[in-house]
């Protein structure tokens, strides 16, 4: 969809009607304003658990979600009504499967008892995390707008209570007040949600204020089976989240494929917040002299340019491969791009795993990187079932996907003009078989 940009203030932000189509009302049976929320699917509503709480004759400390009598109006569609057939999502009894932050006792899902019209849009929730200094507008109904008012602002720093702080831009624009509860933070320039506004300073000299982050929301919404649609990616950010660089054949190929695989990609959602985007290719066996014949296709080199961070498979094996040691190199040259890379240390863009134990024939490419050592963990028959197969995704849960959660969110801003080399020169890698004199 093509989005016409108009020009509000000092800077130039998607047409409001695009934004404002995916907002609601919230209304009392008697048609009284009550807060702000955003459609998330054409039948569910996301917004604050005390716009319902303070409004609706419901005490704060209601741990389960609440019987309401509401209504929601559209401004996509403002002349038309929608009543919340119910609370389906309650920020103090989410009864998720991990723990979020405090800040997620503030959430509320509502359900419509009918689909939004055409008219109204589904607020599309960024896949980004939220920086600081991220340029933000919202919409809300504050004291004396009746007809609602747009803000603008910035993000500030996160709290411990999972909440990031936004500050309101200076006169002569509405600070974030009361009556923007519950109202979506959209991205300047963008129509995609940063958060959703929760509390505001008591000071309205300040505008300051307080915001859940949309990868909280994101969450909810997964374990609600809620489908979130597909958020449009800018062309000048990162496609991927991670990289799988590994040997394109056994026994590697085939621990990834049978062992590892499945459990990182579960296990890693837990840890984002957000379902994890992951380059890997279809597991196709390609042996050692084929490989060395053929070009390193193109989809490798654009995927590893649109990925955040790294996960290597490294083994002898790794390092004789053509395509693993520019998949590696590339990256090894953006991390030095950003001087990331702190020595036998977390950090840069590269977690190794370690597959097999013969680290000596490449301790030169590898010294200084942090690594995981998993080759106690590795096998190429099936483990289901088995100790072996519980102490591996321990492993994953605990430590690897803790790991790259931590890399992922530390990457640099994406650079459209970082260069893919090719060829590489493959590196020498030293025997560990001694000859022996007779």
């Amino acid at each position: 969809m093509q989005i016409q940009l108009i020009q509000r203030g000092r800077s130039s932000v998607t047409e409001d009607e695009v934004r404002k189509s995916a907002i609601v009302r919230i209304l009392s049976d008697t048609g009284e304003y009550k807060g702000t929320g955003f459609l998330v699917s054409k039948q569910e509503v996301a917004t604050c658990a005390h716009v319902l709480t303070k409004t609706g004759n419901i005490p704060e400390s209601h741990e389960s979600p609440p019987e309401v009598k509401f209504f929601v109006q559209c401004l996509g569609n403002p002349n038309y009504k929608i009543k919340i057939e119910k609370v389906i999502g309650w920020g103090p009894d989410l009864g998720l499967k991990c723990k979020l932050p405090d800040c997620s006792r503030d959430l509320a899902i509502l359900k419509l008892a009918e689909p939004a019209s055409e008219n109204c849009h589904i607020a599309e929730l960024s896949i980004n995390d939220v920086e600081w200094d991220d340029k933000f507008w919202a919409f809300g109904y504050p004291a004396g707008y009746e007809a609602g008012q747009w803000t603008e602002g910035k993000v500030l720093a996160s709290e411990e209570r999972g909440y990031f702080q936004i500050q309101g831009e200076t006169q002569p624009v509405c600070p974030v007040t009361q009556g923007y509860s519950g109202t979506p933070v959209w991205r300047s320039e963008q129509t995609q949600v940063l958060g959703i506004v929760s509390l505001a300073d008591p000071d309205p000299e300040r505008k300051l204020a307080f915001m859940i982050p949309v990868k909280i929301l994101r969450k909810v919404l997964q374990e609600l089976n809620i489908e979130i649609p597909e958020a449009r990616l800018d062309e000048e950010d990162y496609k991927y989240d991670l990289f799988i660089s590994y040997p394109r054949r056994p026994p590697a190929l085939w621990w990834l494929q049978n062992c590892f695989y499945e459990l990182l990609k579960m296990w890693l959602n837990e840890w984002l917040l957000w379902q994890p985007r992951i380059f890997i290719d279809d597991f196709q066996e390609i042996q050692a002299e084929e490989e060395k014949k053929r070009e390193w296709p193109s989809q490798y080199r654009q995927g590893l340019k649109q990925s955040r961070c790294m996960l290597a498979v490294i083994s002898p094996s790794y390092f004789k491969s053509p395509w693993c040691v520019a998949e590696w190199k590339n990256m090894i040259a953006r991390e030095k791009m950003f001087n990331m890379r702190i020595k036998d240390e977390l950090s840069g863009l590269i977690l190794p795993v370690l597959f097999w134990e013969n680290q000596r024939s490449f301790q030169e490419m590898i010294e200084g990187v942090f690594l995981r050592d998993l080759h106690e963990l590795t096998t190429t028959t099936k483990i289901e079932d088995s100790k072996l197969a519980s102490e591996l995704e321990d492993k994953i849960r605990n430590v690897i996907c803790e790991d790259l959660a931590k890399l992922i969110q530390a990457a640099p801003p994406y650079q459209e003009d970082w260069q893919i080399k090719w060829p590489v020169e493959l590196p020498h890698l030293k025997s560990k078989i001694r000859h022996l004199g007779m």
